[in-house]
């Protein structure tokens, strides 16, 4: 799908309403903004909160060892994120 859309004077764009629907997109999610080379790219954005949460479940660390684990898990989002 390839849709061309407007700049206003503020350097905003809307998101196509079909865009917003073909991905679920609600008021109030949270997008990604990437360039790469001469491409604007957005996508959307994960809680890195609700990642670790998901990965660490109902494990029990004391609580140096559980802030070394989060610190890892977003260097790894961050990295595949391109440092965002």
């Amino acid at each position: 799908m390839a849709l061309e859309i407007r700049l206003d004077e503020r350097g905003r764009v809307t998101i196509p309403r079909e865009v917003r629907e073909r991905l679920g997109l609600k008021p109030g999610d949270r997008l990604l903004i990437k360039v790469q080379d001469d491409a604007i790219v957005m996508v959307r954005s994960k809680d890195p909160f609700k990642i670790i949460g998901m990965i660490l479940k109902n494990l029990t660390f004391d609580r140096r060892l559980r802030r070394e684990a989060e610190d890892q898990a977003l260097r790894e989002l961050e990295a595949k994120h391109g440092g965002m």
